[in-house]
């Protein structure tokens, strides 16, 4: 059976959250956590040095009043200056702006509509330059008026909407929203897509979107001036797209530095993470040997340090976050000790924030949506031990999560 068409929208460009800088004492961050059952983005308090939230009874205390969002919000991320967050809401179609408070707290701004036919959004993503904030969202399967959309080959079939960034600002660029899938391409896939990842590579202009109904990972290659996106294809070995993968595609992930593309997928018995070199030059993908590898159960989203030292797994069936270490020439991953740590009830999105001592260690925060609770876990940057340290209530069904 498919997995819900909004199950997997947690993050998928988490570096874009972290402020990193030197130093030590109780120095303070800040983390940010969408509450689905309220519609608010609410910010707290983290103790650098401790990892420890700021609570009172077990219970997060917010900074300030939460900012107000859409209808079922899901994914939250920062641009590249942090100076503005942007939330996807699934049930009211659009994409909410904030700007950031005196105190780090977020004020809401502007909200930016997703055009018809597209709806639903599911994941977003940027580019490592902050210029383009690019958004998978679902279709309107049996809307009468599909077909009028000029742009789409398949228009009741999901897109991708990309929008220009200008000082925090959104503007949607020419011939947005593009097709997950081409004319022929739905001849050969005739399941309707359902979008779960996507990721920007850290090297080119390329997209990478997987689609968890047709077992596949789509490629693209984008403007670096418009915007426009352009399917991959290849003159030498034309069926090299879209890229075949195991059943439940879910999670695509690039790491900050080096030219690879991780991909999970976690329908049934798959549990598997895929492993890829991009070609910098035309975008292809070349898996790595041994790939794929066990990712525990329910892989989703995925994330890593800033240097990519570490790759990190949400795990939505088991619970868990898994660790890898990132052989960073070849782009073999090796598990942790301990492989993995436990969360809360169905964790769906987490962030990294450095703790800003001289050891560079860091500090994991987890969205357990099942158990309304946040978890926090350390992340020794010598050895790559993992330490859960006690779960905090949070808000009702949190999702996406931030941290600066």
């Amino acid at each position: 059976m498919l997995m819900s068409r909004r199950l997997w929208a947690g993050c998928a460009a988490f570096g874009t959250a972290l402020l990193l800088s030197c130093g030590g004492g109780d120095k303070t961050g800040i983390v940010y956590v969408v509450g689905q059952s309220d519609q608010t983005v609410a910010a707290f308090k983290l103790n650098l040095r401790t990892g420890v939230l700021k609570t009172d009874n077990n219970a997060l205390v917010p900074i300030g009043t939460p900012a107000k969002t859409g209808v079922q919000p899901t994914v939250l991320l920062f641009n590249s200056a942090q100076t503005t967050a942007y939330v996807a809401d699934s049930g009211s179609n659009d994409i909410a702006s904030f700007s950031l408070n005196s105190d780090g707290s977020l004020k809401a701004g502007g909200v930016t509509p997703l055009k018809h036919p597209v709806s639903a959004p599911v994941t977003m993503t940027m580019d490592p330059g902050g210029k383009f904030l690019f958004v998978a969202d679902q279709g309107i399967p049996g809307d009468p008026n599909c077909g009028a959309h000029p742009q789409n080959a398949n228009p009741c079939e999901a897109g991708i909407s990309i929008f220009a960034v200008n000082s925090g600002s959104l503007t949607e660029v020419p011939g947005s929203p593009f097709p997950l899938l081409t004319g022929q391409q739905t001849i050969n896939f005739p399941a309707p897509v359902i979008p779960a990842g996507l990721a920007v590579a850290n090297q080119g202009n390329f997209l990478y979107a997987t689609d968890q109904a047709n077992n596949i990972v789509l490629g693209f290659s984008f403007d670096g001036t418009s915007g426009v996106l352009t399917p991959l294809t290849s003159t030498m070995q034309p069926a090299l797209w879209p890229v075949l993968v195991s059943a439940g595609a879910s999670g695509v992930f690039s790491p900050p530095t080096g030219d690879f593309l991780y991909v999970t997928t976690n329908l049934q018995n798959s549990n598997q993470l895929f492993e890829y070199k991009v070609n910098s030059a035309d975008g292809s993908l070349t898996p790595v040997p041994g790939s794929p590898i066990s990712a525990g159960i329910g892989p989703t989203v995925m994330f890593s340090d800033p240097s990519a030292k570490f790759l990190l797994v949400v795990a939505n069936r088991s619970n868990q976050i898994l660790g890898f270490r990132l052989n960073q020439v070849t782009g073999a991953l090796t598990a942790l000790s301990p492989a993995f740590v436990s969360t809360g009830d169905k964790p769906v999105a987490a962030t990294i924030r450095a703790n800003d001592v001289v050891n560079g260690d860091f500090w994991i925060l987890v969205s357990d949506t099942g158990a309304n609770t946040v978890s926090t876990i350390s992340l020794i940057n010598n050895t790559g031990g993992m330490t859960v340290q006690p779960q905090i209530n949070g808000p009702v069904a949190p999702f996406g999560i931030a941290s600066r």
